[in-house]
């Protein structure tokens, strides 16, 4: 089985996800020290991407579009390369229901975005970061984290492959 890297790799070029790195441990995945206690362990089998939106396909820059339409697109990207590492999320009809099963699991909270909202980076109106309350109470902060699987030509992206902080 490849590795998280060379899996991703296979992905096509110029490819921007948004997303995050998690660890799934115990058939679940865990909270936001499982990445740092799996790569800590030597355990980075446990490690996969789970993707939000898609930023760049193939070179096109698709932030203007609505996000309703790349989560499509990147539907279709995920059925494509079928990679044991890349999960997705298209969507929750019931936002109660997530905020509840996230809150029982410890995680940090929901994110709520506009179905025909354009890509922007940093806070604006047309997204709604709410924090489970068992977070809220913890001292620590969460970084946000997305991938960078190729070369793009997006402003403010890295210029090498990899896995990098965007907050």
């Amino acid at each position: 089985m490849l590795g998280l890297v060379e899996e991703l790799k296979t992905l096509p070029d110029r490819c921007v996800l948004n997303g995050e790195l998690v660890a799934d441990e115990d058939d679940r995945l865990g909270d936001v020290f499982s990445v740092a206690r799996a790569i800590a362990a030597g355990k980075c089998h446990l490690l996969s991407v789970m993707a939000f939106d898609l930023l760049v396909c193939e070179g096109e820059d698709l932030r203007r579009m609505p996000l309703i339409d790349r989560k499509a697109l990147l539907n279709e990207l995920a059925e494509r390369a079928n990679l044991p590492c890349l999960s997705y999320v298209l969507g929750f009809v019931d936002g109660d229901v997530l905020f509840e099963t996230m809150d029982k699991l410890g995680h940090e909270g929901v994110v709520s975005k506009r179905t025909s909202s354009k890509y922007r980076s940093g806070r604006t109106r047309d997204w709604l970061k709410i924090k489970t309350p068992v977070v809220s109470r913890k001292w620590w902060k969460f970084p946000v984290s997305a991938l960078r699987a190729c070369e793009v030509s997006v402003p403010q992206a890295a210029r090498s492959r990899g896995i990098g902080s965007m907050g």
